[in-house]
């Protein structure tokens, strides 16, 4: 085999190793994420107030796309927290489309039920149980993975992988 060859496999392998190293990552960030929405279900909820919802153009890769911030105050034992997790894995850059959706489910002065952690009171999610996985987002696609809980069984995880160009809407 002639040296030229050699190099190009060589370079190949370390491409490949460097990819699959990312890729990992990526299933494992969203294994997690799927974990923490499911740890949610359980959670005990609260009432909670809108206190911050807007969106801006700037983010992105070409600064076309809309940063979300949907920020609540909701209260456990007597202390005030604050938060600005919709749902688990979301990111903060949007379609222009999708981030009118959460700004218009979630909108400034309304009153909210809030999920949080009784062991963590701080941590919290308006939407329990569904997850917006990122891992598609650089290349403009999203899978959507939603968890249910069922009556027979404690929690089942369902994968609803729908690809779409948008992110996954707030229902």
């Amino acid at each position: 085999m002639s040296e030229k060859p050699r190099r190009n496999l060589t370079h190949w392998a370390v491409v490949l190793g460097v990819a699959s190293i990312g890729l990992l990552g990526a299933i494992a960030y969203s294994l997690r994420e799927v974990w923490r929405a499911d740890r949610a279900l359980a959670w005990p909820t609260t009432n909670g107030t809108i206190v911050e919802s807007r969106s801006s153009m700037g983010c992105g890769r070409r600064g076309g796309g809309y940063f979300t911030v949907v920020r609540y105050r909701y209260q456990v034992g007597g202390a005030s927290h604050e938060s600005r997790r919709v749902l688990f894995g979301a990111a903060s850059c949007d379609s222009k489309n999708a981030s009118t959706n959460t700004t218009n489910q979630f909108p400034t002065a309304a009153a909210v039920k809030v999920a949080y952690d009784p062991q963590a009171p701080g941590e919290a999610v308006l939407i329990p149980g569904k997850v917006d996985a990122i891992a598609g987002y650089a290349q403009g696609y999203v899978p959507r993975v939603e968890i249910r809980g069922t009556p027979k069984a404690h929690h089942i995880v369902y994968a609803d992988f729908a690809v779409t160009t948008e992110r996954n809407e707030l229902h």
